[in-house]
């Protein structure tokens, strides 16, 4: 019997869902994305092939209108959007699932005839996606049919397809074709420029250039074979590359795609290609057994258990599989963006939520995957200290929306993001997580230690001395509905944060490595320690932090306004309003850990939390961590449905065109540092775990310092055990453990 925690089931088919049924149901493996549109044929809106790092240069039509003052006056730059035409985005490169069925001269579709039965299932412990169809046709005639996919976690290149046809009761002739359809479109343009297509034996083929400005080479090869009686017949279907089958009775075609890229060799293309089609497996059964091979236990290490409350075991292991297949395992060509591979929103720009809201799943589940995400953002370390030059600054300055070379990318006629310089703490801090967690000294003095400094000399020059020591002016911190104010807290205590661990890596690291050779000279020391020592950190005698230079001097009330669904201004008059968009101080004490005062915790989220909109799908994570801290498990509970269900239930709207993978992230990161209250240190794990009594048993795994570590609660009872030759100094609630071969079992109170 199939688990249904594990399973993504759909009974009937609408025509209106269509969109957001295809984010729901794509595949993937981090390399390639793959829509969940239909084999026989999708509208352009619902069908999507996108592979890591293919970006390319588009008409961006954007025409807002600003509606109220803040709107006019601080969100929008009129005069940047006349201006404004072209942008990157992700490419959708071509429909790679065609298969198209002909039953006597009828074509199978869903809404054409009756649907006698429906069922679509994504599995997301084997990463399959499953169509049954029962199908009768207009003449009354009967076909099952059953249409099977994934992407190979094994060869990241292949998407590898089953379609079985099966007449019931009928012997008309069908014919089934199998290859590629071309006129995929991004945001409506056709961008991708055909280089050549062909069909030989089995096999279908077509090469196309990613677009006008980059014009990255991308190859596909569609090979197919048909078990049946069934023989090869000359192509007459229009619009596609395709192999034509005709026969009658029972068919199984069985049809394997290798994809590739110019960004996948340093070498000839070409060469690459040609032996890559040479080396693969054309068995679904074989490629299959490889598959699962490698992408069983990476699930399995990915994945929260959560036994006795299916639902939400169901959508955290949603977001755990989402998360799982947004970033390249293989390569470093790319990071990993707001949507994932699964649609086009965003654009797959890497943001900010890359570093604080992605990087955490993936260093502590899958830290060679972490590592190429950090590789990328050394990839453009030299644009980062361009855009830092170009600002009249030093260091590394990261662009808040990053694509191909590291560029700011961000729409030239919204002022805010420009402000967002809170990204080049973020990408210290998560270079300063990941050294932490995984000891890897080897990355660190390759690549790691070469990003976080020139980050903080960034920082170094970019502070403004007053009467209050050391501050930072006009900046827009993670709430967007707030531009140009001073002394950002969650930036503020962020640079602070990563200024004070920099002194202490020159500190005791200096023996190790020779930092002289980044230009840690005794100047840099000595801004290093000012910044450390001398930065401006608000908070009042009474322990509240504001989130910036004269908030609480806000009104409390705003003039609300009709909420559209989808839409993140629901008030007028935030620049005189505390309102906020998402969470900005309660990340401090959440997310990052930075050393916030526990003794203010919950007067600070207790005020921040009411004052939240969460018209960010980012705000229900650190909301619901907070909760579990603060010892609130129902509020933890709402929050963490409402982060695990956002685009199951398209809460926000928007999941028709890809799914929050920031959001889908921290379902998992919820559970990690809020249930089991996990904090790694440089020496320690640290664990404050709390127990929901409507749950059975909860179980994560996560890496730390090459030890791989299993958490469970049960009964009031957390074990911990480990795979691994080192002991672990662990934390419980305070009291300290030694992790050495056994398990290590402690009560809950």
């Amino acid at each position: 019997m199939k688990d249904e925690r594990y399973r993504l089931t759909e009974n009937s088919y609408s025509m209106a869902k269509e969109r957001l049924q295809a984010t729901l149901f794509a595949t993937g493996n981090g390399y390639m994305g793959v829509r969940g549109s239909f084999e026989e044929y999708s509208t352009l809106a619902v069908q999507g092939l996108y592979v890591r790092g293919i970006l390319d240069e588009m008409i961006e039509i954007c025409t807002p209108v600003p509606s109220d003052y803040y709107m006019k006056k601080y969100y929008y730059n009129e005069d940047r959007l006349k201006d404004f035409e072209k942008t990157e985005c992700g490419i959708n490169l071509a429909d790679i699932l065609t298969v198209r069925v002909k039953i006597g001269e009828e074509w199978f579709q869903m809404y054409e005839g009756s649907l006698l039965s429906y069922e679509r299932t994504l599995d997301f412990k084997t990463g399959v996606l499953t169509r049954r169809v029962r199908w009768k046709d207009n003449a009354g005639d009967v076909t099952d049919l059953i249409f099977e996919r994934f992407a190979s976690y094994a060869d990241e290149h292949l998407c590898c397809q089953r379609v079985t046809v099966c007449p019931i009761g009928h012997d008309k002739p069908i014919s089934i074709y199998s290859g590629l359809d071309l006129r995929a479109k991004t945001n409506g343009q056709k961008i991708t420029q055909p280089v050549c297509e062909s069909v030989s034996g089995q096999c279908a083929r077509a090469t196309v250039r990613s677009g006008p400005k980059y014009g990255f080479l991308c190859s596909f090869s569609a090979f197919s074979k048909v078990q049946g009686a069934y023989e090869t017949c000359e192509n007459d279907a229009d619009e596609i590359v395709a192999v034509k089958y005709c026969g009658r009775g029972k068919a199984v075609l069985e049809k394997i795609v290798l994809v590739g890229t110019s960004r996948d060799t340093q070498g000839s293309f070409e060469e690459w290609y040609a032996q890559k089609e040479g080396e693969i497996s054309l068995s679904y059964s074989e490629n299959y057994a490889r598959h699962i091979a490698v992408f069983a236990p990476a699930f399995e290490r990915g994945n929260v258990a959560i036994e006795g409350d299916d639902a939400v075991a169901r959508s955290v292991s949603f977001s755990c599989w989402q998360t799982l297949i947004s970033a390249c395992k293989a390569d470093s060509v790319h990071g990993v963006g707001a949507k994932g591979l699964t649609g086009e929103q965003y654009h797959q720009y890497v943001w900010w939520d890359s570093e604080i809201y992605q990087m955490p799943y993936f260093t502590y589940t899958a830290p060679q995957t972490a590592k190429n995400l950090l590789l990328y953002r050394y990839r453009t370390l030299a644009q980062a200290r361009e855009n830092a030059r170009l600002a009249g600054y030093r260091g590394a300055r990261y662009a808040f929306c990053s694509a191909i070379t590291g560029e700011e990318c961000v729409w030239s006629f919204c002022n805010h993001p420009f402000m967002q310089d809170h990204i080049s703490a973020d990408v210290a801090f998560s270079v300063l997580s990941y050294d932490y967690a995984t000891g890897d000294r080897a990355f660190m003095e390759a690549y790691g230690y070469e990003i976080f400094f020139a980050c903080l000399e960034y920082w170094i020059s970019r502070v403004t001395r007053t009467e209050r020591g050391l501050e930072i002016w006009r900046v827009t911190g993670t709430d967007e509905h707030h531009p140009f104010v001073n002394n950002d807290a969650y930036t503020n205590y962020m640079v602070q944060y990563v200024a004070a661990q920099g002194v202490h890596l020159l500190e005791t690291r200096g023996q190790e490595f020779d930092f002289g050779v980044l230009g840690v000279d005794e100047a840099f020391r000595s801004g290093l320690l000012s910044l450390r020592d001398e930065l401006y950190l608000p908070s009042d005698e009474n322990g509240m932090v504001a989130q910036f230079d004269g908030y609480f001097d806000l009104s409390r009330e705003s003039e609300q306004i009709e909420y559209a669904h989808g839409s993140q201004m629901k008030h007028k008059g935030y620049d005189k309003s505390q309102f906020i968009k998402q969470p900005d101080v309660v990340m401090l004490y959440t997310y990052t850990n930075v050393g916030m005062d526990g003794k203010y915790y919950a007067r600070n989220f207790d005020y921040y939390e009411k004052m939240c909109e969460c018209s960010s799908s980012l705000s229900y994570a650190p909301h619901a961590i907070a909760c579990a801290d603060n010892d609130r498990l129902l509020s933890f509970y709402e929050y963490l449905k409402q982060t695990s269900q956002i685009d199951l239930k398209n809460l926000h709207g928007g999941s028709e065109d890809g799914v929050h993978s920031g959001c889908a992230a921290g379902a998992w990161y919820s559970i990690f540092r809020g249930l089991f209250g996990c904090v790694c240190k440089e020496d320690e794990i640290v664990l404050a775990p709390k127990y929901l009594p409507w749950w059975k048993k909860v179980s994560i795994n996560f890496f730390f310092r090459g030890n791989l570590i299993n958490l469970t609660i049960c009964d009031k009872i957390l074990t911990i055990s480990k795979k691994g030759q080192d002991s672990v100094r662990i934390s419980v609630n305070g009291k300290p453990y030694w992790l050495k071969r056994h398990k290590l079992q402690v009560g809950i109170e």
